[in-house]
């Protein structure tokens, strides 16, 4: 017995030594050895409107589930968190060592994930905001500002009418993005995105015809952009 509870013991480090020989390999060869406090700001969520956020109706996020995701900063990748972006604030949040911070938007910084990536961009009034981007890596890429506003609470009238509670709710624009970062305002219709993708629109609307893909879907503009890319 007791030599099966040594062996056990033996095992359980074996198991430890192990996982973190694993780890110090990840983080060696991919040189992520870098001070993340420099990107980690404290948490805070100041709501506004004068409501607490949970007297308002929906969620303040693009995507309320945590997703794992990595952080670029000028194009190296530093770490791997879980994030969620917050569209009211305008703010990325992670969760790091079950403690909660918000990424800081300097040092060129991108949240890339399985699909798109998060990345500061100048806004029309020259400010950086976070912008997704669907396109990854390419010269043209469908952009979508995900922005998240209130509604205020409407008291009733009359006794017929009902008290509505405030509620957050999509004021969402789309952005065609170019090689020099420039972000060119679309809706998605047919008529928007080939006047955006004008130097290859006879090219562009036959492949969208062939394969049934409609300008209306975010997810069908996505493939046609790819497919834009390519000539």
């Amino acid at each position: 017995m007791k030599s099966f509870f040594i062996l056990f013991l033996w095992i359980g480090n074996t198991l430890m030594i192990g996982q973190t020989n694993i780890n110090n390999d990840f983080n060696s060869s991919n040189n992520l050895a870098y001070d993340t406090t420099k990107v980690l700001n404290v948490y805070s969520s100041p709501t506004g409107n004068s409501y607490t956020e949970k007297s308002i109706k929906g969620h303040k996020y693009y995507d309320e589930e945590y997703k794992i995701a990595e952080i670029y900063v000028d194009d190296r990748m530093i770490h791997k968190y879980a994030i969620r972006y917050d569209a009211y604030h305008d703010q990325i949040e992670v969760i790091e060592n079950d403690k909660k911070f918000v990424l800081s938007k300097e040092n060129k910084i991108r949240v890339v994930l399985k699909g798109y990536e998060y990345g500061v961009l100048l806004n029309k009034k020259g400010v950086e905001e976070y912008f997704i981007i669907f396109n990854k890596n390419k010269e043209t890429s469908l952009v979508l500002k995900a922005r998240k506003k209130i509604e205020d609470a409407k008291k009733p009238q009359s006794g017929f009418e009902k008290y509505k509670p405030p509620a957050f709710y999509r004021d969402y624009s789309y952005f065609i993005k170019n090689n020099s970062g420039d972000l060119k305002k679309v809706r998605l219709k047919k008529n928007n995105i080939l006047t955006a993708l004008k130097d290859k629109k006879e090219a562009v609307e036959k492949f969208a015809s062939s394969k049934k893909l409609k300008f209306k879907k975010e997810s069908d503009v996505i493939k046609i952009i790819d497919y834009y890319n390519t000539l």
